[in-house]
């Protein structure tokens, strides 16, 4: 029985360097089963996956991993139970929620799976799930954090500039929170390492910008979305002036009703010349607004522009914000000297011929993406409309209670 014993353990021994080759090159595997693991049920495959060998089983309990919990209303908190009890989902770096209780989902961000977590995304929250978020210590690894329709008001969202855990994030995006101003003088003091910050749909206001702008805790923002904040142009006034702002790529301006005056603000700007990225749709810019915009040498880097509407929307209350310029404009454009680097290009519905097409065309040769008719190899759609800012006639005793705070 001894020798029996000593045999096996000598038959072991010899398998086991090529067992850990074997194991490597499974390793090599592991991006690979976590690139697949997105695109399915994870719930129901990875216990499947795990049974092919015990190699598999090892990966996979240590496997990055992406987890997407849905809506707590329909699912009765039965997924999010089983995410908790699961013996994977160790090393969970993303996670998705939607449909946000505190109790529950306090307890999977405070468990052990989500020590490394990199990125939370949520929807639909209030201002309680905020705090459980600001207050939670796995949070220390978390670079990107992402409020979705979520109403936690400035009290929850100064909550999470305020926190302490938070001191790694680099990407806040809070669209359609229901924040304005007295948010934006909280940030403007905290957040020292953003480089990407989401504010579209809110109430800042020019008020809420002129924090923004003249403060040094943002001076790494390279991706700035204010999309329909009512800035208006002194709003676009303070962007311009800002000395902290210049590192700048994305700026989208949307639905703002900056007119011309606001337009010539940002023309005039020396601080915004390295923009690749600029969102001038729906901003009541006419003929005269475009003649100043495509002969100014500041946005010779520009590689997409938008100067389409703003779409509204009945069902949420979103009024239709144009632009207001003609075929005479487009003329103009196709003369800059300064918008040849255009490859993406969205216009107002109707202003466009087949001559100005082409005169655009031969003005940007790199030009792939124009929104109109006539472009028949392009076929392009507007993107979905995602400004919507919803707002519920039963908030209003809310809204009461958050101007209180």
């Amino acid at each position: 029985m001894c020798e029996s014993n000593n045999n096996k353990e000598l038959l072991n021994n010899k398998l086991l360097p090529e067992r850990r080759l074997h194991f490597e090159k499974l390793k090599e595997q592991s991006d690979c089963l976590e690139l697949i693991l997105q695109f399915i049920d994870p719930f129901e495959c990875v216990s499947k996956f795990s049974i092919v060998c015990k190699d598999w089983m090892e990966i996979i309990q240590k496997l990055n991993c992406k987890v997407s919990l849905p809506n707590l209303r329909f699912e009765k908190f039965q997924i999010y139970n089983q995410f908790y009890k699961s013996k994977f989902f160790n090393n969970v770096q993303e996670i998705t929620m939607n449909g946000f209780d505190c109790e529950i989902v306090k307890k999977i961000i405070n468990c052990t799976k989500c020590v490394g977590l990199k990125k939370l995304l949520l929807y639909n929250c209030k201002s309680k799930g905020a705090f459980t978020i600001a207050e939670c210590e796995n949070m220390s690894k978390l670079t990107s954090l992402i409020f979705i329709n979520s109403r936690i008001h400035n009290i929850g969202a100064n909550k999470i500039v305020e926190s302490e855990k938070l001191f790694n994030l680099k990407e806040l995006e809070l669209p359609r929170c229901k924040v304005n101003h007295q948010f934006a003088l909280t940030l403007s003091k905290k957040m020292l390492n953003l480089t990407t910050l989401n504010l579209e749909g809110n109430n800042l206001k020019a008020e809420g910008v002129k924090y923004l702008s003249f403060t040094t805790t943002l001076k790494n923002l390279t991706y700035l979305n204010l999309k329909r904040n009512k800035i208006g142009k002194e709003g676009a006034h303070y962007l311009s002036t800002s000395q902290f702002l210049t590192n700048l790529k994305h700026l989208n301006l949307e639905g703002n009703s900056i007119e011309n005056e606001g337009l010539i603000h940002i023309c005039n700007s020396s601080n915004l010349t390295i923009l690749s990225t600029l969102n001038l749709s729906g901003n009541l810019i006419d003929d005269e607004g475009i003649k100043i915009f495509v002969h100014c040498p500041n946005f010779k880097n520009l590689k997409k522009l938008f100067l389409a509407n703003a779409r509204g929307n009945l069902n949420f209350r979103i009024r239709e914000i144009k632009n207001n310029y003609s075929l005479f404009a487009i003329s103009i454009m196709a003369n800059s000297l300064f918008l040849k680097n255009l490859v993406y290009l969205e216009l107002v519905d109707d202003c466009l011929d087949k001559e100005g097409a082409q005169r655009l065309c031969e003005m940007a040769p790199g030009l792939s993406y124009l929104l109109d008719d006539f472009i028949e190899e392009e076929d392009i759609e507007y993107n979905n409309y995602i400004g919507e800012q919803y707002n519920n006639p039963n908030d209003s005793q809310d809204e009461k209670d958050e101007e209180e705070n």
